[in-house]
C-alpha cells in the first residue's frame, strides 16, 4: 500500500528487488547454458571432424606378409629406456587417381605401376636432441627381399608390391630398424605446399624444365601447389641433371618447408594441424601403427622437439658399379651410426657430449663419458670421429645451414623436341654458346631421352613457350 503522497510500502518494495533477482538468476542460467551448448556445439563439430578425417587415413601392414623377421635389424634403448624413432618417408610417383594422374603429367595406368619416386629415412635420436634425414636414390641397384621377387634390382622397385616391401627392402640394404613408414603422392606435396602457405625456395638462375613443368625466373620465390611439387620432381635443370644432384635440391626445399611450419606455429595449435591435415590426409598412407590422426600429432610433437640447427640432411654414399648405382663402403658407417642413434654430424652433436659417449645399448651395460667418470649428459651417441666417417664422401647440410640457391645445370639435357629445331629461336639457340661452358645453348642429336633437340636450362626458359608447345 501508499501513503497519501504515493511512497511504496516495505512489503511491496521487498517483493519487487526479489523478483529482479530472480529475474537475474533466469538470466545467467539462460546465457550459461547457451555458452554451454555453444561449446559442446563446438565439442560435437570438431570431434566429427577429426573422426571424418580419421576415417579418410589409409594404413597398411609395416612390413610384409611373409618375409621372415629372423634377422631383421633390431632396435636399441638408451639407458633410460627411451627408443630412438626411425620413419621411411616415401614419395610415390602413384597414378592411382585422376589428380596424380593430371600432377604426374601422365596418363592413369602407364606409369607401370607405381615406384618410390623419393625415399628418406628420418630418424629421430632417442633424447630427440637431433635428427638425421637420409635420402636413399631411387635408383639404387640392391638385393631385395622375397616379397619383391628377390634377386637383385632397383630398390623403389619394391613399393610395387606394398609399403610393407618396401619397408623391408630398405631393411635389408640398410640394417636400420624401421618403426614407420608414411607414403605421400603427387597431391600430398600440392596439400603440404598449399597448407603451410608456401615454401622458400631460391634458383641461382632463370630455369625451365620441361619434364616436370617448373619455371622460374633467378632469385627467391614462394611455391605452393604444382610448382611446388614440380619444385621436387625437377631432375633435368639442377646442377648435372641427375637424380642422386636432385636429393641435394629436395633437402633445400624440405629444410625450408621445415622453418615455414615452425615459423608458423601450426605444431602447437591443434586447430591449425586439424586444418593442415584436413587438406592433407587423403594424400597419405601410413602403417596401421600410426593409422591415428593423434598418433601422428604425437610423431610431428617428437619431430619439433629437434632444433633444426640438428637436424643433418645427408644423401647416402653411391657410385657405380659398370652402369649400375650401388652403395659405396662409406655408406656402412653412416648405415651404422643411425641403427646406433648416433649424431652423424658435430654441428647435430648436442652440447656437451664427450668424446666416447654412449649411452644407447643393445644388451649390455650404458658407458660412460670419457675422462669423467660419470654417465654422458646426453643420450645420443654422438662422437666428433664417427660423425666425420659417417658423412665422409656424402652430400649434406643442416635445416638452419639449408640457405643457398638450387644451382641450374650448364649440361645441355633439357629435351625440346625435335620442331624447335626449324625455328627461329631454336638456330638461334644453335648457334650461341652457352656462357661459361664449353657448348652452345641448344643440340640435337642422340642424348638422354634419344635423338631429340636439348637445350640448356637457362636456354629452356628462354625459348619458353616455344618449348612448352612443341612436340615430344
Amino acid at each position: 500500500m501508499s501513503d497519501e503522497r504515493g511512497a511504496t510500502t516495505p512489503g511491496r518494495a521487498a517483493a519487487r528487488k526479489a523478483a529482479r533477482r530472480r529475474q537475474r538468476r533466469r538470466t545467467r542460467r539462460v546465457v550459461v547454458w547457451s555458452v554451454a551448448g555453444i561449446v559442446l556445439l563446438c565439442f560435437g563439430a570438431g570431434y566429427y571432424e577429426y573422426q571424418s578425417l580419421n576415417s579418410k587415413l589409409s594404413g597398411s601392414s609395416l612390413h610384409a606378409s611373409g618375409d621372415s623377421a629372423t634377422g631383421a635389424p633390431q632396435e636399441i634403448v638408451d639407458r633410460f629406456g627411451r627408443s630412438p624413432i626411425n620413419v621411411l618417408v616415401i614419395g610415390s610417383d602413384s597414378r592411382l587417381s585422376q589428380q596424380d594422374c593430371k600432377l604426374g603429367g601422365s596418363t592413369c595406368g602407364g606409369a607401370g605401376g607405381q615406384r618410390a619416386d623419393v625415399e628418406m629415412v628420418l630418424h629421430v635420436s632417442a633424447d630427440r636432441s637431433n635428427a638425421t634425414v637420409m635420402s636413399i636414390p631411387r635408383d639404387l641397384d640392391v638385393p631385395l627381399p622375397a616379397c619383391a621377387g628377390g634377386g637383385t634390382n632397383k630398390i623403389n622397385s619394391a613399393l610395387q608390391t606394398s609399403p610393407g616391401c618396401q619397408v623391408d627392402a630398405v631393411e635389408k640394404a640398410t640394417r636400420i630398424p624401421i618403426d614407420h613408414f608414411i607414403e605421400v603422392d603427387f597431391g600430398g606435396v600440392v596439400a603440404v605446399s598449399n597448407a603451410i602457405g608456401g615454401v622458400p625456395v631460391c634458383v641461382s638462375s632463370d630455369v625451365y624444365d620441361r619434364n616436370s613443368g617448373l619455371k622460374l625466373t633467378a632469385g627467391h620465390h614462394m611455391l605452393a601447389g604444382q610448382p611446388a611439387l614440380q619444385f621436387m620432381r625437377t631432375r633435368d635443370a639442377f646442377n648435372d641433371g641427375s637424380d642422386l644432384q636432385r636429393t641435394g635440391t629436395q633437402h633445400q626445399f624440405l629444410a625450408s618447408a621445415i622453418k615455414q611450419l615452425e615459423s608458423s606455429g601450426a605444431v602447437s595449435d591443434p586447430t591449425k594441424i586439424l586444418s593442415l591435415t584436413s587438406g592433407v590426409v587423403t594424400s597419405l598412407r601410413v602403417d596401421d601403427k600410426i593409422k591415428d590422426l593423434s598418433k601422428l600429432a604425437s610423431l610431428a610433437w617428437d619431430i619439433h622437439k629437434v632444433p633444426t640447427d640438428r637436424i643433418t640432411f645427408v644423401t647416402m654414399q653411391t657410385g657405380y658399379v659398370g652402369k649400375n648405382l650401388v652403395p659405396a663402403a662409406g655408406a656402412t658407417a653412416l648405415f651404422h651410426a643411425i641403427a646406433q642413434d648416433q649424431a652423424v654430424s658435430a654441428a647435430a652433436a648436442p652440447a656437451g657430449t664427450g668424446s666416447a659417449s654412449a649411452s644407447a645399448s643393445v644388451g649390455r651395460g650404458a658407458s660412460r663419458a670419457a675422462g669423467t667418470g660419470s654417465p654422458a649428459p646426453h643420450s645420443s651417441r654422438t662422437t666428433a670421429g664417427a660423425a666425420t666417417g659417417a658423412l665422409a664422401g656424402a652430400s649434406h647440410q643442416t635445416a638452419a645451414g639449408a640457405k643457398d640457391c638450387a644451382q641450374v645445370g650448364d649440361v645441355e639435357n633439357i629435351p625440346v623436341g625435335l620442331g624447335m629445331r626449324n625455328s627461329a629461336a631454336g638456330q638461334r639457340a644453335m648457334a650461341t654458346p652457352e656462357p661459361g661452358t664449353p657448348h652452345h645453348q641448344m643440340y640435337c642429336g642422340t642424348g638422354p631421352s634419344g635423338y631429340n633437340c636439348y637445350a640448356t636450362p637457362r636456354a629452356a626458359y628462354a625459348l619458353f613457350p616455344q618449348v612448352k608447345n612443341s612436340a615430344p
